[in-house]
């Protein structure tokens, strides 16, 4: 399960830096360039969806530490798709309070 956490720790390395560089410099442009005319306090969004990837990011590399735990897959694969929903619910609904739209 080594390769698994390696993999893991990559994947959260890079939403934890795309999360800071949302949360702390506002660069929005990173996930969401299209259409920020829809987007009332640009300040707001990024801080929260930067919050929400870094605790994603967080969840996932949690995720790999479990398999190098020997937690059996079945508990890991249970985890992720809990997890991975209520992220993307959260992501969802930041979405919706600051643009005004689900996407």
């Amino acid at each position: 399960m080594k390769i698994y956490f390696i993999i893991m720790a990559l994947v959260a390395l890079a939403l934890v830096s795309v999360g800071l560089l949302l949360w702390k410099k506002n660069k929005v442009n990173l996930i969401h360039a299209y259409h920020l005319a829809r987007v009332v306090d640009l300040a707001g969004y990024s801080a929260a969806m930067g919050k929400s990837l870094v605790a994603f990011g967080l969840f996932i590399f949690f995720t790999g530490v479990l398999a190098l735990l020997a937690v059996p897959p079945v508990v890991i694969t249970w985890a992720m798709v809990v997890g991975c929903l209520g992220f993307i619910a959260n992501f969802c609904r930041i979405q919706k309070k600051y643009s005004g739209s689900w996407i």
